[in-house]
């Protein structure tokens, strides 16, 4: 049973730890993220650069001015059912200072996160007992029945000899 535990904890740790990271990105555009608008300089239907299996997918490339008025071009990666054309006008999220982070308004990624929140859960749920309640003494039962407690040391009185 404790082996079954540890690895559940276990699996749990690798979940929290890879889904920690995967969804680093979502509480930082939710604490440094700003607004612009941003000209759709092109849009295509192409193959996932970041993935292995080459899906396919809505390439934005994104041309926007940060708040401080430098002008940034960037390629957003968006499902290919968007309905977006080269010379639209979009809302774009990006964080000051770093060009690879503009995404179009809405093309955001909750499942890691929640799989982040459901892991976090998990580990908490999984920890190890506290070493006190885990190194308890249990009293020890003598014979078949159980009715005989082994004696402790404070329990045994020394007689003294005359």
């Amino acid at each position: 049973m404790e082996i079954r535990r540890l690895r559940l904890a276990m699996t749990a740790l690798v979940v929290f730890v890879v889904s920690g990271f995967s969804s680093v990105n979502e509480p930082r555009y939710l604490l440094w993220g700003r607004a612009a608008r941003a000209d759709v300089v092109e849009a295509k239907l192409g193959r996932d650069p970041g993935s292995r299996r080459g899906r396919n997918v809505m390439l934005a490339t994104l041309s926007y001015r940060e708040e401080g008025g430098e002008h940034r071009t960037t390629t957003d990666i968006l499902p290919p059912d968007w309905e977006i054309t080269a010379g639209d006008e979009v809302a774009v999220q990006y964080i000051p200072g770093d060009p690879y982070t503009a995404r179009v308004v809405g093309n955001r990624s909750l499942l890691p996160v929640a799989v982040f929140g459901g892991s976090l859960l998990a580990v908490g749920a999984l920890r190890p007992t506290s070493r006190t309640r885990r190194n308890a003494v249990r009293p020890r039962r003598r014979g078949r029945s159980g009715d005989e407690r082994i004696p402790r040391r404070s329990d045994v009185q020394v007689l003294e000899s005359p």
